[in-house]
This record gives C-alpha cells, structure tokens and sequence, in this order.
C-alpha cells in the first residue's frame, strides 16, 4: 500500500464502525471477487467491526486458497497488491492467509476511504 502510514491504517480500521463504510468495503470486495469468477457473501453480523469482517474474510481465502491457490493469485493482483510484499508474505510469514487478508481487506478500504474523501472534495 505504498506510503499509507500505521496512523492511516488505524484510521480505517477506525471507519469500519460506520456500517455504511463497512457495506461500500464488502461491495468493492465482492467486486474484485467477481472478477475472478467467484461470490462473496456476508451478513451485517459479519461487517460490525473490522476484526469481524476480517475473520470471515481469512475464512474466504483460506478456502480459496485450499481449492485454487491461482484464482488467490489472480484476486491479489486484480486487487492490486504489491507484488513483492505478496511474496514475501508467501515466504516468510508463519500464517500467510491471516497477513493477506489483513492487507487485502486494508487496500479495498483504502480504495473506499479515498473515494469517500474524493467525493467529499477533501482531496
């Protein structure tokens, strides 16, 4: 995610108490998944805080990651994850699917959170 610092991160994780940012992050979601042939659901139980919405997700790609780890690599790169951070998380980290998700749900976010500014024209 570039140069999105610890503060901004926090700060989205921060958003996901508005159910409404929550509904647009599972909307653009849903999207990248569509993309690579596949239908993600999940209930408003599931979105009311971030640590939720990303236990279901890990759930997703931990599924998807057992049925077919190229559609995991296809939805990472549609979903525009640095490459070489993916990589590493593949070779170094001791739950890869726990640190994917976490940087997958925070990058659909970030795209949500600049959108909403965007629109807002605080940008």
């Amino acid at each position: 995610m570039g140069n999105f610092s610890l503060t901004n991160q926090q700060e989205l994780v921060t958003q996901f108490q508005q159910i409404d940012f929550a509904e647009q992050v599972l909307a653009q979601l849903q999207k990248e998944f569509q993309k690579i042939g596949l239908e993600l659901q999940l209930t408003e139980n599931q979105l009311e805080t971030y640590d939720k919405f990303l236990f279901y997700l890990k759930e997703e790609i931990s599924i998807l990651a057992e049925a077919s780890p190229t559609r995991l690599h296809q939805l990472l790169y549609l979903a525009d994850l640095p490459e070489n951070h993916v990589n590493n998380i593949f070779k170094l980290a001791d739950n890869p699917i726990d640190e994917l998700s976490d940087l997958l749900l925070k990058r659909v976010a970030s795209k949500v959170y600049f959108r909403q500014l965007y629109k807002s024209k605080k940008i």
